[in-house]
């Protein structure tokens, strides 16, 4: 199982195959919306939720009897480790007061900004400037498009905190991701110029919220 799970191109999909028959054998339910979701409830209602990204996941419930359970059955199927409450995991911090859960990917963040070189740079107040309209073709010069790509991807990470960024500013990046001109770069750092000056932005959910939904 080692060398499957590591040193084959086919060890992903061996990997989820026997995780996913695992959790299907004990009563979980896959996520028609999302595969790497598992659920299940017990006889008294209560709910228990599994988060699966590769060979790392998040279980939350209604009561610890749950957790407790659902980790003796895997303990004697897989060699796992129990890193205990959930206060960081692939980028993304949670952090934790009365009544009040807070997400971000701050550091997560300023890794990228190191890595682009834009970590010492003064903030911008806004993604893109007003107006701005990028084409294909705008007469600016053609450049490399390899790091550009990569900063795109890792701003669609990002976003999973961050939905203002992802909602049109990304959207509107990754459709050029083929053919990169100059206009597209500067467009680009832009964006991380915004992310200096807002880098420990996240979300926050609270006991006593109220989800208002509004539309325009």
């Amino acid at each position: 199982m080692k060398k499957d799970l590591y040193g084959l191109k086919k060890a992903p999909r061996s990997w989820y195959e026997k995780v996913d028959s695992f959790f299907l054998e004990y009563g979980f339910h896959r996520s028609l919306n999302d595969p790497n979701l598992y659920t299940k409830y017990n006889k008294q209602g209560q709910i228990i939720l599994i988060s699966l990204y590769v060979d790392d996941m998040i279980i939350t419930r209604d009561g610890d009897d749950l957790i407790r359970g659902i980790k003796r059955l895997m303990e004697k199927v897989f060699e796992m480790k129990d890193l205990g409450r959930l206060h960081y995991c692939l980028g993304l911090k949670v952090c934790r007061d009365t009544g009040k859960t807070f997400l971000t990917e701050g550091k997560y963040a300023r890794n990228l900004l190191e890595k682009f070189g834009m970590d010492q740079f003064r903030s911008a107040v806004t993604p893109l400037q007003q107006n701005l309209k990028l084409r294909s073709d705008d007469g600016t010069k053609e450049v490399d498009a390899t790091m550009y790509r990569q900063l795109v991807g890792s701003l669609i990470y990002l976003t999973t905190m961050r939905p203002e960024l992802e909602y049109y500013f990304v959207s509107v990046l990754s459709q050029f991701m083929s053919k990169l001109l100059e206009s597209h770069w500067v467009a680009a750092k832009s964006v991380l110029r915004y992310l200096c000056g807002t880098v420990n932005y996240g979300i926050l959910y609270t006991d006593a919220s109220i989800v208002i939904l509004p539309g325009f």
